[in-house]
Order: C-alpha cells, then sequence, then structure tokens
C-alpha cells in the first residue's frame, strides 16, 4: 500500500470517529454568572485525568487496524509516519493542508511579559515560533452537531 492510501485510510478513519457520538459531559462555565455558587466536592474532577471519551495515539491506532485488517504494530507505523510528515513539514516551516480535516501552520509568536503564579514575580517569554492549527468547515460541522 502507498503512503498516499495510507493517509487516505487515516482520513477516513479519523473521519469516522468524529462522526461517531460522544457522550460528553459539558463543563461547568463559571464565567457566564458570577453570582452562581460554587461547584459541588462531587462536580470538581482533577485536571490531569483522561476522560473516558477521549482518544489516544493507542487508540487511534487500534482503531485503524481494526478498520484495514492490520496489526496493531503495523497501524502505529503508518501513524508514526503521518504524524512525522507533518512534524518535518512543519519544522521546514511549509504549511500542511488535509483536505476535509485542517491546516497547520508555523506562527511566529514575539517575546512577551509573563507570570510566574508561584512566585508571583513578572517573566520575560522568549519569541519562539509555535504550531497554529485551524479546522475546516467539515469538521467544525461535524463538531457543532
Amino acid at each position: 500500500m502507498t503512503t498516499l492510501q495510507n493517509t487516505r485510510s487515516l482520513h477516513h478513519v479519523v473521519r469516522k470517529l468524529l462522526l461517531q457520538p460522544t457522550k460528553v459531559k459539558q463543563p461547568r462555565s463559571f464565567w457566564t454568572s458570577i453570582t452562581s455558587s460554587p461547584p459541588l466536592s462531587e462536580e470538581v474532577t482533577s485536571s490531569s485525568s483522561i476522560p473516558p471519551e477521549s482518544y489516544t495515539f493507542q487508540s487511534i491506532a487500534q482503531e485503524v487496524a481494526d478498520e484495514h485488517n492490520l496489526s496493531l504494530a503495523k497501524s502505529k507505523r503508518i501513524l508514526n509516519t503521518v504524524f512525522d510528515t507533518i512534524a518535518e513539514n512543519l519544522a521546514q516551516k511549509k504549511v500542511v493542508k488535509i483536505k476535509d480535516f485542517g491546516k497547520f501552520s508555523n506562527e511566529h509568536s514575539r517575546e512577551r511579559k509573563g507570570y510566574n503564579f508561584s512566585t508571583g514575580e513578572a517573566v520575560d517569554i522568549p519569541a519562539g515560533r509555535r504550531v497554529k492549527f485551524v479546522a475546516y468547515t467539515a469538521i467544525k460541522d461535524t463538531i457543532n452537531k
């Protein structure tokens, strides 16, 4: 199977995952009402815990393997190839566009002032490049259904 076919297969799996209905608990917004009461203790969740609805690299690799009758190792190699290709092109300051999914690009961030919450002191955050992702309309429409 060629790399182009592998990419198309990955696109199919990602699109299928996005179209599946998920049961996501809506986060409580504290910004909408200043007078709202604080959350009850059972509503507070740890920010470090991963919700069960999250897809990890392992679960995506398993989905690719199941969908295309591949071994888990082979599907991991395919995913690594796709992600490495995206990363390599971004390192070369290229824009990566994936049809019906989105666009990855580099963005320059200027030097700015920040704040260290633990010590209370102002710190300088150096200038650098960061990755920017813009979702295409098809993904936005799928998510907002």
